[in-house]
């Protein structure tokens, strides 16, 4: 696996963790914010919706499996 994709797969692993662990979207962003495996990905989460971070979390903790 090349770092860009392992640098990805940590991201990842950090968003389904903030989705799991709280609900509202700011709780969300803090959560990912503190994590520098984010980083990276800052101006991608900018971008986040709001609304799509609180659904995605009711998603993660309904369906998701840890």
């Amino acid at each position: 696996m090349n770092p860009e994709d392992l640098e990805l797969e940590a991201f990842q692993s950090c968003l389904l963790d903030a989705l799991y662990a709280h609900t509202t979207a700011s709780e969300i962003q803090e959560a990912l914010l503190q994590h520098p495996e984010s980083s990276a990905f800052q101006e991608y989460m900018n971008e986040f919706d709001p609304e799509m971070l609180e659904v995605a979390a009711q998603l993660v903790k309904k369906w998701g499996r840890f």
